[in-house]
């Protein structure tokens, strides 16, 4: 029996994309929490004080991450709001990795254009699933970055392409085509998916 085909709400959209890029840093924080008390259990010496300090500069980070993004949720920022700084990045990962920027950084495409990053976040998130990551398939001809989403949820794009359709070459169901210019090959494409979320 054939699934239901959703609808493009882009309002809905940015919100799941927050929450899930929330939840998945909360996730890497509190592996990032965990590792520090185990060193702080069986006690730090010699050169592990470098990498606990390392460490425990993540969990800043993260920190201050979990709080811009709880406040973009609350304050419903527009996606204008959303181009700057890490914040494409870490919606990209979130919605194609299921991951962190710093989980996902081997499998993500670097992001040249973060508005481009931005509309294959939403992108993806539109058609992920309930309740489980996306599959994602990233290939590079030339300069053009060619994704397939594998579990892809039947959605209208329409109004997604509409606006974002000005960084696409083409788009059919479950996959698109990006113009060159938006990203750059990871350092490792290789691989499909986040295998190993380590922290």
């Amino acid at each position: 029996m054939g699934r239901r085909t959703r609808t493009y709400d882009e309002d809905a959209v940015r919100g799941a994309l927050l929450d899930h890029a929330f939840r998945a840093t909360l996730h890497r924080l509190r592996g990032v929490q965990a590792l520090l008390v185990g060193w702080a259990e069986i006690g730090v010496v010699g050169e592990e004080a470098q990498r606990v300090r390392v460490h425990h500069e993540d969990a800043t980070r993260l920190l201050a991450r979990v709080e811009w993004l709880h406040g973009a949720r609350a304050r419903d920022l527009p996606l204008e709001r959303l181009v700057t700084g890490e914040s494409p990045q870490v919606l990209l990962a979130a919605a194609a990795c299921h991951a962190t920027p710093e989980e996902a950084h081997a499998v993500l495409p670097q992001v040249v254009d973060p508005e481009a990053a931005l509309a294959l976040a939403l992108w993806s998130e539109a058609q992920r699933p309930e309740g489980e990551p996306a599959e994602l398939r990233f290939q590079w001809e030339g300069g053009t970055l060619e994704l397939r989403m594998e579990n892809a949820v039947p959605c209208d794009l329409q109004t997604w392409h509409d606006r974002w359709g000005r960084f696409v070459v083409e788009q059919t169901e479950g996959a698109v085509r990006f113009r060159p210019g938006g990203f750059r090959p990871a350092a490792d494409v290789s691989r499909t998916a986040v295998d190993d979320r380590e922290v």
